[in-house]
């Protein structure tokens, strides 16, 4: 009976593979099976919401990996990842990306592979990671190359141009580009849109090397092109926004002038595109403003640009609008309202890390007043050398990929060149074996060249990452010795060879005065344990702050602390501080400050009351330290090795530090951590 049900049931099994195999291989199954994913993705523009849409392409995406075969699946995601890439659903479109990509490299499918190369550059495009965009759209292009696409090859070749011209590889830009236009002109499929990219981002670089005419001369090349196509994307109106640009750049305010005041003259551009309409409205002001032309309306055009960028969160345009009412308030003699909107223009572009305009503003507010000149100069100048490091970096990241890429080209050729030397002698002397053979054992290097190539990529980033982080490891491990050093030796040391110096003298001496000079030292032995004792907690404390309640962890320090000051404390921590949100780093560095804190007022304050206080407002953490001792003049001693080392704590923690003391009437101490949520 047994035997049986074991016979039976195998041959269900064999059965139900086979069915599976045979559907999953039937033609008509995959037709229906394509045309319900087409249907999927065709109904997207009928649904209300990009969740719904999300979900409809997700449901298409698990469609493919359970029924399709292989012949089609990699065409298919490829669908699917571009379509998720339009839905802007980061996470989901990774993953799928990612997943369809290994797909389609297992299966060959060059094609399909290109596509997701290029939506995932076009993604990276977007934010900052702009070498993982350049990189990706290389893939593309290379193979777009090899399928001999050079309609799509120069597509890909504009994408990495206007890449290079964001991180101001203005002459990688260049050459990229004019290679674009060489293929496009030879290319069968029509091209206005893409002709236009390339001649307007000539423009654009033209434009910032200061060669004016040439900039001119290709965004006229761009409007020529886009004359008589659709508008929708308002190609026109923005290469003549870009010429005016240029022409103010130039000086020539008037030409500027004409040109954003014929934009503006058709009455439908504002409904059309609001933002659009404010850049030009904003420009056209500002070249008025520059021309010195009398026009009442300039502080109001101004101000009406600014207010409709702010309702429609153009936070780029607001940081452009705030830095031209600065300039204009201040070539009116008011420094108030210049300096007011030129530190609004600095929050904007550090918040949309938008360096551009952080630099012009930080300009502006240098030379408004004198008495923060150096401030902002010193922030200006460290801003700049910063960001062209990361310039540089990025510059030469995109050579060493792009010369990677040719290297790629190269061995493609020579093994190309290679296996059609074989194919055609293994032909004349009609070795059929042989030509098998050698097809393989090239198939086979090419895969070994393109896993080296990958794997050295990945090593070369895990080599990086390590060095780096072992170089801050080294750093902190040293700073933490030489701090421990400096305490034994400058504090413990010091304190017990006094000790030693002064019994030695009191050793044979029993009167009572000697006797109770031996007992205060003894007291003194026991103070220095117990230094020695939180030595050894701050050792411990900064593995055990990773495990415990950081709120109890405070505690358990201020206790301490109090019985050896024999003072009195009271704690305050609102209930609203995120202390499970804060980094490790900024716990440690919170815990030392008391510390730190707690061991000035023991040494120095006398003091019977400390109180230490926690807030949280506006999402920026405040911490209080304050006691009822001696004080001290903050003028001449507020300089300390203790206070420094706060000082530069608070420092690396973005924070500020407040120190508030007078003799005999106590101290505070007020910490401020930005944005602990």
């Amino acid at each position: 009976m047994k035997r049986q049900l074991f016979l039976f049931t195998l041959l269900f099994l064999l059965i139900s593979c086979t069915e599976e195999f045979l559907e999953k291989n039937d033609p008509s199954v995959q037709d229906h099976l394509i045309g319900r994913i087409t249907e999927l993705i065709d109904n997207l523009d009928n649904l209300e919401t990009s969740s719904a849409r999300k979900d409809s392409l997700v449901k298409a995406y698990n469609l493919i990996i359970e029924n399709a075969n292989d012949s089609i699946k990699s065409r298919l995601l490829s669908k699917i990842s571009y379509n998720l890439y339009k839905e802007h659903t980061d996470s989901v479109f990774l993953a799928i990306n990612h997943q369809s990509q290994k797909i389609a490299r297992e299966k060959q499918d060059s094609i399909s592979l290109a596509n997701l190369y290029w939506d995932i550059g076009n993604y990276y495009a977007k934010g900052i990671l702009k070498d993982s965009a350049f990189f990706y759209y290389s893939q593309a292009q290379k193979l777009f190359k090899n399928l001999d696409r050079s309609f799509l090859e120069s597509r890909m070749l504009i994408n990495k141009a206007i890449v290079q011209s964001s991180i101001k590889d203005y002459v990688g830009s260049e050459i990229n580009s004019i290679k674009a236009l060489e293929l496009l002109n030879q290319a069968n499929e029509e091209k206005p849109f893409q002709l236009y990219r390339c001649y307007n981002n000539l423009g654009i670089i033209y434009n910032e090397l200061g060669e004016y005419q040439k900039s001119i001369s290709y965004h006229e090349k761009a409007l020529n092109i886009i004359e008589g196509t659709d508008n929708n994307n308002n190609f026109e109106e923005n290469t003549k926004n870009n010429i005016g640009i240029v022409r103010q750049n130039q000086g020539f305010y008037p030409q500027a002038i004409a040109i954003f005041k014929g934009l503006l003259q058709d009455n439908n551009l504002r409904h059309r595109n609001i933002k659009l309409y404010a850049m030009i409205l904003d420009n056209l002001t500002y070249n008025q403003f520059k021309g010195k032309i009398i026009n009442k309306k300039i502080e109001h055009n101004f101000q009406l640009a600014k207010h409709i960028r702010d309702s429609i969160k153009d936070y780029n345009g607001l940081a452009i609008s705030n830095i031209h009412l600065s300039e204009y308030f201040k070539e009116q003699g008011n420094s108030v309202e210049a300096y007011k909107y030129a530190l609004d223009a600095r929050d904007i572009s550090k918040k949309i890390e938008d360096y551009k305009n952080l630099l012009r503003s930080l300009k502006i507010l240098s030379e408004i007043r004198a008495v923060t000149r150096f401030k902002y100069l010193n922030e200006y100048s460290k801003i700049a050398d910063s960001l062209n490091r990361v310039e540089r970096a990025q510059r030469n990241k995109f050579i060493r990929i792009a010369y990677e890429t040719e290297q790629f080209k190269y061995r493609n050729q020579q093994l190309r060149k290679q296996k059609i030397y074989l194919i055609g002698l293994l032909v004349m002397f009609a070795v059929s074996v042989g030509l098998v053979f050698v097809i393989k054992n090239n198939r086979s290097k090419y895969k070994i060249l393109q896993s080296e190539r990958e794997r050295q990529q990945a090593n070369e980033e895990v080599y990086a990452l390590m060095l780096s982080l072992q170089s801050k490891l080294q750093e902190v491990r040293q700073q933490e010795k030489n701090r421990i050093s400096s305490e034994l030796h400058d504090g413990i040391l010091g304190k017990i060879f006094g000790l030693r110096l002064s019994l030695d003298g009191l050793n044979n001496k029993k009167d009572d005065y000697s006797i109770g000079v031996r007992a205060r030292y003894i007291d003194e032995i026991r103070k220095i344990e117990e230094e020695i004792r939180d030595l050894s907690h701050e050792l411990f404390n900064d593995s055990k702050i990773k495990e415990t309640d950081f709120g109890d962890l405070i505690q358990e320090l201020i206790e301490r602390k109090s019985k050896l000051g024999k003072f009195k404390f009271h704690v305050h921590i609102a209930n609203d501080i995120p202390w499970h949100y804060l980094g490790n780093d900024l716990k440690i560095n919170i815990y030392r400050l008391i510390q730190e804190a707690l061991q000035n007022v023991i040494k120095h304050a006398n003091a019977k009351n400390v109180y230490i206080n926690f807030e949280n407002k506006k999402n920026d953490l405040i911490l209080t330290i304050s006691d009822d001792g001696k004080g001290f003049n903050t003028a001449k001693n507020a300089q300390g090795i203790g206070i420094n080392s706060m000082r530069n704590r608070v420092s690396k923690m973005n924070g500020i530090l407040s120190i508030q003391s007078k003799e005999k009437e106590g101290t505070s101490i007020i910490i401020t951590i930005p944005s602990v949520n």
